[in-house]
């Protein structure tokens, strides 16, 4: 093995050694460095020149496929950490839902308007289907409803949303399924209301019906065949409405109030201070009244 050979083999060497890793910035500085130092033989012009070019052209090649490699990613680089955009994200405006609502989420409620048909006897006809009112209704019964803890014959069915709760027992003052909440709740065996209570149903034994409030609107309905009134009651400071609040009530008996009525009446309500809340519970109080189908 001459110089040349030993030199050869220390640049391929050389080489092997570096491409393990990243190409140095220096690789070329170097190998141009061993070529020049390289002792040639005294074979004439042509053999030196030729030697030097045959060194250069391969280092050359050496540079120019170590630099692919590492824009390819090869030897030596760190694979790209940031994915490319899919064909669905590009496509896709930022900020533009694709679908706004899941198939979970039920859509907002109608008006209750839209339980209104045709005009009955008394008014225009309330009425909702339970399974066209509430999604997977439930409902409960009303049999020997109590009026002033006295057990009587009038008896209902009304529905209510999925998920909602009911007292499902009725005590010596109340009767079952007149309260409701969206959340579970325990009804006291006196007559006092729980907090969370949204719905509240009450019998009372008859003479007239006075609103409590500052002023109140008034629609006349047909529900289940009967007179029903709906009351829409502005609040009065230290009255005894104090919240906006709803009121239905239905001649379950045959007669709404009035002075010298003697026959009970079902009056259904819903309150609230907050303006959402009161939205929805009014909404849900309207389409249960919507199903109210009265005993006989």
């Amino acid at each position: 093995m001459n110089d040349n050979d030993a030199r050869d083999q220390e640049v391929r060497s050389y080489v092997r050694n570096r491409m393990a890793g990243d190409i140095p910035p220096e690789f070329t500085g170097n190998v141009m460095n061993q070529v020049q130092r390289t002792n040639q033989r005294n074979r004439g012009l042509a053999w030196p020149i030729l030697t030097a070019l045959g060194t250069i052209a391969a280092a050359a090649v050496v540079v120019i496929i170590g630099l692919n490699l590492v824009n390819q990613g090869g030897v030596g680089t760190q694979p790209s950490l940031t994915p490319a955009p899919t064909a669905s994200a590009a496509s896709t405006p930022s900020g533009t839902p694709e679908a706004s609502a899941s198939a979970s989420e039920e859509p907002t409620p109608s008006p209750s308007a839209e339980a209104t048909t045709g005009e009955g006897e008394f008014g225009p006809i309330h009425l909702m289907a339970p399974e066209d009112a509430f999604a997977n209704a439930q409902t409960c019964e009303v049999t020997d409803a109590i009026v002033n803890a006295e057990p009587t014959t009038l008896s209902w069915q009304i529905s209510f949303p999925e998920g909602w709760s009911t007292n499902e027992e009725s005590t010596e003052l109340r009767s079952a399924c007149t309260l409701f909440a969206p959340v579970p709740f325990e009804a006291p065996d006196d007559q006092a209301v729980p907090e969370s209570v949204a719905i509240e149903t009450d019998i009372p034994p008859g003479g007239d019906y006075q609103h409590g409030g500052a002023s109140a609107t008034t629609e006349e309905f047909t529900v289940d065949g009967v007179a029903a009134v709906r009351y829409d009651i502005e609040p009065t400071d230290g009255g005894f409405v104090s919240e906006p609040t709803v009121v239905w009530i239905i001649a379950i008996a045959g007669n709404l109030p009035a002075e010298g009525n003697d026959q009970p009446y079902l009056a259904i309500s819903t309150r609230s201070a907050d303006p959402d809340e009161m939205a929805a519970w009014t909404d849900v109080l309207d389409r249960m009244v919507a199903t109210l189908d009265i005993g006989e």
